[in-house]
């Protein structure tokens, strides 16, 4: 095997902490990188996002006590990253009496076939993250709101959308340079009007400043599509709001909580086709 079959074999179990947003942006970059040429994994990621969410929705949000929530902070960051064997297959032929005629014709006599050093892989892969997964997105949705938008119910469901369009049939990619340094890479689906940016080594702003998205229409009229922070590594953000084709998606630095209308010049901007 080659150090690049290694590494995708590695990419590939990072499907549940993916959906889970417990990647470094370096981590989450490649993985999602990687995702554009492996169809089984972008859609065991996906089911992995759209089950984190299930189980984030299925009970309201409690307020724990800050004790509670600095241990079960503490609990997560030390979750053993570990897959679980794969379970031995289950006999549900019930016993039959002995006798001396042959066996039933409808009782087959052959063994079963047995799974393939592949399928037995990507099983055990299957059930570590999946009770990896489980066991993770139990303990958000008892952090709930406590957590807020850094490893709660939002990040979910921004992983959820990121990988809707990162995985769409029609998805679409353009990237551009950042003035004053870094890069953007936009992706979009036009059946979903859904887009997705992701920017790398941006510059870090002020406490009072926020980057802002705005969809720009053909008469340079601009509407707002959520605001995000970012450093020097990369951030993935899903634009608020549906896109149109040909619209510009541009980055402008504005005042902490947005503005109304961009009050600078664009850092960055992308067309849409």
């Amino acid at each position: 095997m080659t150090a690049d079959d290694r590494r995708r074999d590695e990419l590939a179990a990072l499907t549940g902490a993916w959906a889970l947003d417990a990647l470094s942006d370096a981590e989450r970059a490649e993985f999602e990188s990687f995702l554009a040429d492996a169809d089984e994994v972008r859609a065991e990621a996906t089911e992995f996002a759209d089950t984190a969410v299930y189980l984030g929705l299925a009970v309201e949000p409690e307020k724990p006590s800050a004790e509670l929530r600095a241990s079960i902070l503490d609990a997560i960051a030390d979750l053993p990253q570990q897959s679980a064997p794969a379970a031995a297959p289950l006999s549900i032929v019930p016993a039959l009496p002995e006798q001396e005629s042959a066996v039933p014709s409808r009782i087959s006599t052959e063994a079963p076939a047995q799974p393939t050093p592949a399928e037995l892989k990507a099983r055990s892969r299957w059930s570590g993250a999946r009770a990896a997964l489980v066991s993770v997105a139990a303990g958000l949705v008892v952090v709930g709101a406590v957590v807020g938008g850094a490893v709660g119910l939002p990040v979910l469901q921004q992983n959820q959308e990121i990988s809707a369009v990162t995985s769409a049939s029609d998805v679409q990619r353009a990237s551009a340079d950042v003035a004053g340094g870094g890069s953007a890479e936009l992706a979009w689906s036009p059946s979903l009007q859904r887009s997705v940016l992701t920017t790398r080594d941006l510059d870090g702003l002020s406490a009072d400043e926020v980057y802002q998205l705005w969809y720009i229409d053909g008469n340079g009229a601009a509407t707002s599509a959520g605001t995000f922070r970012a450093g020097h590594d990369s951030a993935t953000t899903p634009l608020s709001g549906d896109y149109a084709k040909g619209d510009t998606i541009g980055v402008t630095v504005e005042p902490k909580g947005g503005s109304k209308q961009p009050t600078t010049a664009p850092i960055v901007a992308i067309t849409t086709a």
